[in-house]
């Protein structure tokens, strides 16, 4: 079974804009690495604009039907080192820690050419195994319990990513 891959050509230029406007009215708030980020999750205001906008989107190109443990805009200055990505559970719930859901959004504030920018993952023993490259308007997933990182931005020359990441997890 598949742990990650990329899915082309899923949003426009106009959605991702219509999401970056949308997230950026929530609270901000900080990454553990200190950039800033603006967060959506069931107890926020915007929960219901996220359900009806992006979640369909989610959903269309998953497997099983998930649920939202939190999304956010982020705007990475601070490469995030090796790590999987399991949350709480909002609300003391139930269930599995399913799959992470990147949309790339600009690097550098570019939106185009995102130079080389990836998310890699690696094996349990933190060896890289594989690298996906960011593409424009594209989806990119991977189980959240997969080893990964944000790239070396010093080698690609990068200062910034912006992304909206999201974190799922299925009954």
């Amino acid at each position: 079974m598949e742990k990650y891959g990329i899915i082309k050509n899923v949003l426009s230029k106009k959605d991702l804009d219509d999401w970056r406007n949308i997230y950026q009215k929530v609270t901000s708030t900080r990454t553990n690495e200190g950039d800033p980020c603006w967060g959506i999750d069931i107890n926020c205001l915007a929960y219901n604009w996220f359900s009806k906008e992006i979640m369909p989107i989610i959903q269309n190109n998953s497997p099983r039907e998930v649920k939202l443990i939190f999304s956010s805009f982020i705007q990475l200055h601070n490469p995030i080192n090796i790590h999987r990505d399991i949350k709480d559970i909002p609300n003391n719930g139930v269930g599995k820690h399913y799959r992470s859901i990147l949309f790339p959004y600009a690097v550098d504030d570019d939106k185009v050419n995102f130079k080389n920018a990836s998310t890699r993952f690696y094996s349990d023993d933190k060896i890289l195994t594989d690298t996906i490259s960011w593409e424009p308007y594209s989806m990119i997933w991977w189980d959240s319990e997969i080893l990964h990182d944000s790239g070396d931005f010093d080698k690609l020359g990068i200062k910034c990513k912006e992304y909206i990441i999201t974190h799922t997890y299925v009954h």
